[in-house]
């Protein structure tokens, strides 16, 4: 009985990591919907920059934070031995206190009141780009957080591409057609298999319902006894571009500056065979 326990136990687990992914789900708000346990997830690591979007920051104009955490939680109903989620969770804050409408609208001649778009990076960007990170530009990530990892020329030719793009019908103009594999000028960082995610935070649907983040990127379950998941999102560059009104601010950030991504494998075949070894041997551990 044991020994078919096993059995049972490694293909449940074979079944999990040869098809989880480390960007399972993603939307706006702080977790996917229906997965309420996540609200009990703890907080494993957090940065937070300081950013403008208009210059000089003078008078009452806000300043702004773009907050990264990185939180943990035991998910039910999984086979996978001490199996935790990773949800990243992308936050604004405020140092001088108030909301995200308010500082909206102490910004009106530059950003759209109906409009204020998120983009998010859901992917990583090559090692190579990554690890030029300056933590130096956190203190005022609007000037320059993406000129190391992206170089300007990159972030000008998005900048410019946007300016050319016409909003969709979610009033947000990077999720109007835009791939930013693309632009020449990004082809080195952008691959083929680049993912974002656009959300327009002020749209009806959205609007007030974005307490404790404007948007999440969750994982699948995996083996909490793995820390690969954790680590890529801990080391990799997180893009987020604000596009509103006649305002594109693209911000980075590294959770974990000091330290060279980690990179999701020579490719993912290999993350995931070695994934899937952990499991398989927890699994066999736990059913014997």
């Amino acid at each position: 009985m044991a020994s078919r326990s096993a059995i049972v136990a490694v293909f449940a687990a074979f079944g999990y990591v040869s098809g989880q992914n480390n960007t399972a789900f993603s939307g706006p708000g702080p977790f996917p919907e229906g997965q309420d346990f996540l609200e009990d997830a703890q907080v494993t690591r957090e940065k937070a920059i300081t950013f403008d979007l208009y210059f000089p920051n003078e008078g009452d104009a806000p300043r702004w934070q773009l907050i990264t955490r990185l939180e943990e939680a035991s998910p039910p109903d999984t086979q996978i031995p001490n199996a935790q989620v990773l949800n990243t969770v992308y936050d604004f804050g405020f140092p001088n206190g108030g909301n995200l409408t308010g500082a909206v609208a102490a910004s009106s001649g530059q950003l759209d009141q109906n409009n204020f778009c998120v983009t998010i990076l859901q992917t990583q960007i090559p090692s190579s780009r990554a690890n030029k990170y300056n933590a130096d530009t956190e203190e005022n990530a609007s000037e320059g957080s993406c000129a190391y990892p992206f170089r300007d020329a990159c972030i000008d030719a998005i900048a410019e591409r946007v300016g050319k793009t016409q909003p969709g019908e979610d009033g947000c103009r990077m999720s109007n057609g835009i791939d930013l594999s693309s632009i020449i000028q990004c082809e080195w960082v952008f691959e083929s298999d680049t993912r974002v995610a656009t959300y327009n935070l002020l749209s009806p649907e959205l609007a007030g319902n974005l307490t404790g983040g404007f948007a999440h990127i969750t994982s699948d379950p995996y083996d909490g006894n793995n820390r690969t998941f954790f680590d890529i999102a801990d080391t990799r560059i997180h893009f987020v571009a604000i596009d509103s009104g006649n305002t594109f601010t693209p911000l980075c950030v590294k959770v974990d500056a000091s330290r060279d991504q980690v990179s999701g494998g020579a490719s993912n075949l290999n993350k995931s065979l070695w994934l899937i070894g952990a499991v398989v041997t927890g699994a066999l551990a736990y059913a014997l």
